[in-house]
C-alpha cells in the first residue's frame, strides 16, 4: 500500500469515525431531550431510529444520483444547499 493510499483509508476512518459520534451523541441526548420536549418512550424511539432511516434512504436514493451526475457536483450542490436548509426553520 502506497502513502496515498494509506492516507485515503485514514481519512476514511476519520469520517466514519465522526459519522458513529452523530449517531452516537444522540442516545446520549435522547434523555434530555424527552425530559425538555415531553416526549413518551414511543416518541423517543422515533426520534432515535429517525437518523438511522434517514441515513438508509439517503445512502439508497442519493448515491446513485451521485453515480448518475457525478460525485463532485453533487457534493457542491450538497455544500451550497445545506446553509439554505439549516436557516429556512421557522
Amino acid at each position: 500500500m502506497t502513502a496515498f493510499q494509506a492516507g485515503v483509508v485514514g481519512m476514511c476512518l476519520v469520517i466514519n469515525l465522526f459519522e458513529g459520534f452523530d449517531v452516537l451523541v444522540i442516545a446520549f441526548a435522547a434523555s434530555g431531550i424527552a425530559k425538555e420536549w415531553s416526549l413518551t418512550a414511543s416518541q423517543v424511539g422515533l426520534l432515535l431510529s429517525s437518523s438511522l432511516v434517514g441515513m438508509a434512504l439517503g445512502s439508497a436514493l442519493i448515491a446513485p444520483l451521485s453515480d448518475r451526475i457525478g460525485r463532485r457536483p453533487h457534493t457542491r450542490s450538497v455544500w451550497l444547499s445545506a446553509p439554505w436548509a439549516c436557516s429556512s426553520r421557522r
